[in-house]
């Protein structure tokens, strides 16, 4: 795997096709399989169904046994090739010696194999990777060495400032660390090196969660339970990370310290456990690992299987270690911008964005940082947000309405002839259309000549013509939407004022509130910045119910409200859109976070 800055990775994938060649270099393909809704449209096609009639079939007005019969025989069978996101495949020879190709739609020549078949026939795959946590990393160091700054690597120096960040989970933003689930863990560990990091980036995969080592991890590491191990030869290994398996090398020191496998052999079961259960090599590597392995170390049986089902248990989901200590120190350089450097921080997270949450929030927590968060300017702005003396200035290209080609003519006229004298030195020299211009003046970027149903009223009688006479009526006419509305509208985001603030709160409790309200009923309003939605096990043990992780935010900070079952089924499809929404629930409380136990919610 080799990770690079996202906005860069086709550079590197183009490097390669020109340092080795087009008959040395292809894709790993992936192999696309119908689902029934497009097998069902296919065998329509073939029958010669029109869409009319396949509309009425799929409402059950009307019934076809052959079109069932034809579309239960597609589904999951093969459609076509795709292509692999990241897969690359370079030969010492022909590429066509050892692989056929397909040319995909976009000219990218694929190979016909998958990953695993690659391998099989001796190709090595080269996984080139976007990774925004790079792109924000080389942004933000940009802007710093623009002001003769240098980040400095992780040391062994203690950072007070990067350890507080991680230890009250203000982690928006951070590489790896800003989910729901990763501030609260944050919080309850309290990492305070890269390697404390490491261990929780691997703690919140799926696999170590499931099997109940997460909350081990926890206790044991403040002190709450005893450290225990399933062998005590486990101790030699585990002692470091409290004798809870965290990476996939667990799984390889397991067999070679308790089972007498080589490192090799060891290698193999790590494979065969990230596999599929229903696999062969998993089948088989059991047997071995229990009647075959254990008993010749030695390995009593009940303890042979404790072992092989706490591994299996997370090892289709646990990381190697290199991949959680590389992701921890990315999360850690990441850190130290946002606690060091917040400006550049912030320019470039919002430059660069790829969270779960929407731009909103990381502008409303950089207002909670003391950053003065400043609205689009024709003066001031870039096409992108920079971080300025004076606070984050947002740039131009973040307002709808203006084109790509509109703001980089405004920006190459304002650089060749100096700023902007007035609206119609704008309209001579800005090669902008008038909707353009309009969409400028209501988010307020040219309030420094006048208010905004003014200028709009110049613009309009002006029919957008710098130099037509104008005859100005009284503003009194025409009436606007407020400006923090406007800016909503136009750039997702309302500077200087956040909506919640906007809202009666008597009697409300406020985010930053919480833990003085704890076990008790408190009502709130936010604003909705993300839904999670996953299964929850429910009363009977083989049946799984959905429920829901819901992000809000005040003015005052982001507070988390959980759906258990019965209350997803009832409000879960109310949280749709942006809100605002007034919620109602029991504060509840674990491992230091508070957050809302859900009970009634509405939208605003």
């Amino acid at each position: 795997d080799l990770d690079i800055a996202d906005v860069r990775r086709d550079e590197v994938v183009d490097f390669c096709y020109r340092r080795w060649g087009a008959d040395h270099v292809a894709m790993v393909a992936t192999v696309q399989c119908y689902r029934e809704r497009g097998a069902r449209r296919d065998a329509a096609r073939l029958l010669g169904l029109s869409a009319e009639r396949l509309e009425r079939l799929e409402a059950g007005l009307e019934a076809c046994p052959d079109l069932e019969r034809l579309t239960a025989m597609l589904t999951g069978r093969p459609r076509h090739l795709g292509c692999h996101c990241g897969g690359l495949l370079i030969t010492p020879g022909p590429i066509t010696d050892v692989t056929p190709l397909a040319r995909a739609a976009k000219g990218i020549l694929i190979s016909h194999y998958e990953k695993d078949q690659a391998e099989a026939i001796g190709l090595i795959k080269m996984d080139l990777l976007g990774n925004s946590g790079l792109t924000v990393i080389d942004e933000a160091c940009r802007h710093l060495r623009d002001r003769g700054l240098e980040l400095r690597e992780p040391g062994p120096r203690y950072d007070y400032k990067v350890h507080r960040l991680f230890a009250r989970g203000d982690t928006l933003g951070v590489y790896q660390c800003e989910s729901p689930g990763m501030r609260q863990l944050c919080r309850a560990l309290a990492p305070s090196t890269p390697r404390e990091t490491a261990a929780a980036i691997s703690l919140i995969r799926p696999g170590p969660a499931a099997a109940g080592m997460k909350e081990a991890f926890i206790r044991r590491r403040r002190g709450l339970e005893p450290v225990a191990y399933l062998h005590p030869a486990m101790a030699e290994f585990l002692e470091g990370t409290y004798g809870v398996m965290l990476y996939q090398e667990d799984v390889m020191k397991v067999a070679v310290h308790l089972a007498g496998y080589s490192p090799a052999d060891a290698d193999v079961l790590r494979r065969a456990v990230s596999a599929e259960r229903s696999s062969d090599a998993f089948a088989q590597e059991r047997d071995r690992f229990l009647f075959q392995r254990s008993p010749h170390a030695g390995l009593p049986a009940a303890q042979a299987e404790a072992i092989w089902s706490a591994v299996t248990r997370f090892a289709s989901y646990a990381y190697c270690k290199a991949h959680a200590t590389v992701y921890a120190r990315l999360a850690w350089l990441t850190a130290r911008l946002k606690a060091h450097y917040p400006r550049e921080f912030y320019a470039a997270v919002l430059n660069g964005h790829k969270s779960m949450y929407p731009p909103r929030v990381f502008v409303w927590d950089a207002l909670r940082h003391g950053i003065p968060v400043l609205p689009p300017d024709i003066h001031r702005s870039a096409a992108a947000w920079t971080p300025r003396p004076e606070g984050l200035r947002a740039g131009l290209g973040l307002i709808r309405g203006l084109s790509r080609h509109g703001c980089e003519a405004l920006l190459a006229a304002r650089a060749q002839g100096g700023p902007f004298a007035d609206l119609p030195d704008l309209l001579a020299r800005g090669s902008c259309r008038p909707s353009e211009l309009e969409a400028l003046i209501l988010v307020g970027a040219c309030a420094a000549w006048g208010p905004r149903e003014d200028l709009l009223q110049h613009l309009y009688h002006s029919g957008g013509q710098a130099r037509q006479p104008v005859l100005l009526r009284s503003a009194a006419t025409t009436r606007l939407a407020p400006l923090a509305v406007a800016q909503m509208a136009l750039t997702g985001i309302p500077f200087g004022i956040h909506p919640t603030d906007l809202l009666p709160v008597d009697g409300l409790c406020r985010a930053v509130d919480l833990p003085r309200h704890l076990e008790q009923t408190v009502a709130m309003v936010g604003i909705l910045d993300a839904v999670k939605v996953s299964d929850a096990q429910g009363p009977a043990a083989d049946t799984t119910r959905p429920m829901s992780f819901v992000t809000l935010e005040d003015a005052t900070g982001v507070y988390d409200a959980v759906l258990f079952p019965p209350t997803h089924e009832r409000l879960g499809g109310l949280f749709t859109h942006a809100g605002p929404y007034r919620v109602q629930g029991r504060v509840i409380e674990q491992w230091g976070t508070c957050s809302l136990e859900l009970q009634e919610a509405e939208a605003l």
